[in-house]
C-alpha cells in the first residue's frame, strides 16, 4: 500500500477550503490548464487515492503523479469529413408512400400507484459509483481511515461478502451509512455487490447503529462540533462527577450528549482550554482535565485559570504549596512508579488543592479530610459550592 503523504506533495493537486469550510482538491491538466474538483475528506489524505477518484472521471494520471490530462485533451483528432455521395437517379418511379394508420382513441388509464417510501435492492457498487455517492456525504460521523483500509484489502482480496448490511440514502441522496464501505471500494478500486436502500427520510440517521457503533464523539461529529470525541468524554465526566460524585467505566444512566451540552455550552471552550496544556501531559485524560477545569471555572473563573496554568507548567511553586504536591502526585502516576489513585480520587484530590490553594496554605502532604472517601469528598465539594448538574459556569 502506497506511503501516507499529503495529497499537496503531488504537483498536480492543490487542496483549498470551500465557502463551506470544506476541504476541495483540485487536479490540474498538464496540458491546457483546466481543473476539476472534488470534495476532499481530509487535507492529508494519500495522494494515489484521490488520483483514483479522478480517474474514475475520465482523467489521465500517471503512476508518479506529475502529470494528468483532462478529458478533451484525450480526444483525439476528428477525420476529415468525407463527400457526400450523389444518390443516382430513379429508373423506376415509385408510388407514394402510404399515409400513416391512425392512433386508436385514448383509453382511460388509472393512476400509477404511489413509490415506497423506501426502496431495497442488491447492486453492484463501482468505484466510480462510490465515488459519486460519497460527493454527498455531508452529514455523516468522522471516518476511521484504519477501518477503511480494513475493509479495502478484503474488498481486494476477494473476500468481500454479501451479509446483509446495507448503504443507506436519504431522499435528497445523502449518504446516511456505508461510507467506510464507499471509500474502501474507491481506495480498492474493486466492485462490490451489496444491499441498497434508498429514500429514507433524514431523521432516521440518529436511529442507525444506536447503542452499537456510533459513539456520543459521533454524535456531536455530525453537529460539526469541533474536538468533538474529547468533547463528548468531557461531557461524561462532567456528567457523572456533579450527578454521583463517581466516574463510572460502564454507564448505568441514559446519557444524552446534546442535552448536556446544552446545558454546558461553555465546555466547549474547557475543552478548547485543556487542549493548549494536552502536551504538558500531566493528566492522563485531558478530557477529565476539561471537566475539572469548567467546574472551578464555575466558581471563579480567573483563579481556575491560574491553578491549571501552574498545575501544568509548573512554574513559580515551592515545595510545600498544594498546587506542586498534586502535580507531583499525577506525574508520578504517569510513571511505572507511580500509585493507583483511582480516577475519582483525583478529582477529589484536585478539588482538595484547590480548596488548600484558595485559603492560601502550605501543607506537606495533600490528602483527603478524615474518614471521608473520595466519592463522599467530591459530594462534599459539589454540596458547599452549591455545583448541579443543570448549573453553567459564568
Amino acid at each position: 500500500m502506497a506511503a501516507q503523504v499529503p495529497v499537496t506533495k503531488a504537483k498536480i493537486f492543490s487542496v483549498h477550503r470551500n465557502a463551506d469550510r470544506r476541504f476541495m482538491v483540485a487536479v490540474h491538466c498538464s496540458h491546457c490548464g483546466a481543473s476539476a474538483e472534488r470534495i476532499l475528506a481530509k487535507a492529508d489524505m494519500p495522494p494515489n487515492v484521490v488520483a483514483k477518484w479522478f480517474k474514475h472521471l475520465g482523467w489521465e494520471i500517471n503512476a508518479k503523479l506529475t502529470k494528468s490530462a483532462c478529458p478533451p485533451c484525450q480526444e483525439p483528432k476528428s477525420a476529415p469529413a468525407l463527400r457526400p455521395v450523389p444518390k443516382p437517379p430513379a429508373l423506376v418511379e415509385t408510388p407514394p408512400p402510404e399515409p400513416p394508420p391512425e392512433p386508436p382513441p385514448p383509453q382511460p388509464t388509472t393512476p400509477p400507484p404511489e413509490a415506497p417510501e423506501a426502496l431495497q435492492v442488491i447492486v453492484n457498487v463501482t468505484p466510480r459509483w462510490a465515488a459519486d455517492l460519497l460527493d454527498h456525504n455531508t452529514h455523516n460521523r468522522a471516518i476511521r481511515w484504519h477501518y477503511v483500509h480494513e475493509l479495502a484489502q478484503l474488498m481486494a482480496e476477494g473476500r468481500w461478502a454479501v451479509n446483509g448490511e446495507t448503504i443507506k440514502i436519504d431522499t435528497e441522496g445523502t449518504v446516511l451509512d456505508g461510507q467506510h464501505r464507499l471509500h474502501a471500494v474507491v481506495i480498492s478500486d474493486t466492485t462490490i455487490r451489496t444491499h441498497f436502500v434508498t429514500g429514507l427520510p433524514s431523521e432516521v440517521f440518529d436511529t442507525i447503529d444506536v447503542g452499537r457503533k456510533r459513539t456520543a464523539g459521533d454524535t456531536l461529529s455530525v453537529d460539526n462540533e469541533k474536538h468533538s470525541n474529547g468533547l463528548a468524554a468531557g461531557l461524561r465526566y462532567l456528567d457523572d462527577i456533579l450527578s454521583d460524585g463517581a466516574i463510572k467505566h460502564k454507564r448505568r444512566r441514559p446519557f444524552n450528549v446534546r442535552e448536556v451540552l446544552a446545558r454546558h455550552p461553555k465546555m466547549r471552550d474547557a475543552v478548547k482550554f485543556a487542549a493548549t496544556l494536552k502536551k504538558r501531559r500531566v493528566f492522563t485524560s485531558p478530557s477529565l482535565a476539561a471537566a475539572l477545569y469548567y467546574i472551578l471555572a464555575t466558581i471563579d473563573g480567573a483563579a481556575a485559570v491560574e491553578f491549571f496554568t501552574k498545575l501544568f507548567t509548573g512554574a513559580n511553586l515551592d515545595d510545600r504549596d498544594p498546587i506542586f504536591l498534586l502535580r507531583e502526585r499525577l506525574l508520578a502516576r504517569r510513571t511505572s512508579h507511580g500509585g493507583h489513585d483511582s480516577p475519582i480520587k483525583i478529582v477529589a484530590l484536585v478539588f482538595r488543592a484547590w480548596e488548600l490553594w484558595r485559603m492560601g496554605r502550605k501543607v506537606a502532604h495533600i490528602q483527603l479530610p478524615p474518614q471521608r472517601t473520595p466519592q463522599q469528598a467530591v459530594r462534599d465539594f459539589i454540596a458547599a459550592n452549591g455545583l448541579a448538574p443543570d448549573v453553567e459556569a459564568t
